[in-house]
């Protein structure tokens, strides 16, 4: 069992709890600023607000301002994004500056997502990754000259993954990343 931290409490991210509660993990769904509403919600016990449903006990609701009691016990997690030439790598410890050419390599080896088993995590989870014995790997991509990156979820637990343990989610989490980037950098006013 993984603890993981849902970001974005709206229909998408409440509906990813689903199929990851099914399977064991420890769920926390943070929401966003935009999220309040809904978070005081579920966190009274009431019905979603969107979905117009109770969600499960077991999925614990976090307001933004309580992003980092939300991430306490998370096992990794860490955005990298090659911004012109430049590369940037972020988790709970903050942003760090990496070699932009080891960054689009590990981009260009990943075609979508890559789920595996490891001895030791992806460089990318910085001082984490000895910790890591499974992994996911999810491509963001965006035309130039926007950013394009990864992100890499792991645990420690080791466990066999294939391509039934959440891929087309996690492809989805790619897809809606790149769309977020490509919207925030192309017309802020709309975020």
């Amino acid at each position: 069992m993984a603890r993981i931290a849902i970001l974005g409490a709206g229909m998408m991210g409440s509906a990813l709890c689903m199929p990851l509660l099914d399977r064991g993990h420890e769920l926390r769904l943070v929401g966003t600023v935009l999220d309040t509403e809904i978070i005081t919600a579920l966190k009274t016990g009431a019905d979603h607000p969107s979905l117009r449903l109770p969600l499960p006990d077991a999925i614990t609701p976090f307001q933004a301002t309580e992003l980092s009691d939300a991430l306490r016990g998370i096992d990794a997690v860490a955005l990298a994004l090659v911004v012109g030439d430049k590369g940037f790598r972020a988790d709970g410890n903050g942003v760090q500056e990496v070699e932009p050419r080891m960054l689009e390599r590990a981009i260009n080896q990943v075609d979508g997502v890559e789920l595996r088993t490891v001895t030791r995590g992806h460089p990318l989870f910085g001082p984490a990754c000895s910790l890591i014995r499974a992994e996911a790997l999810v491509r963001i991509d965006c035309e130039p000259p926007l950013p394009c990156g990864l992100i890499v979820i792991g645990q420690r637990a080791a466990l066999s993954l294939d391509a039934r343990h959440g891929s087309e989610l996690l492809m989805f989490l790619g897809h809606s990343l790149a769309a977020i980037i490509r919207r925030w950098l192309i017309d802020p006013k709309l975020s």
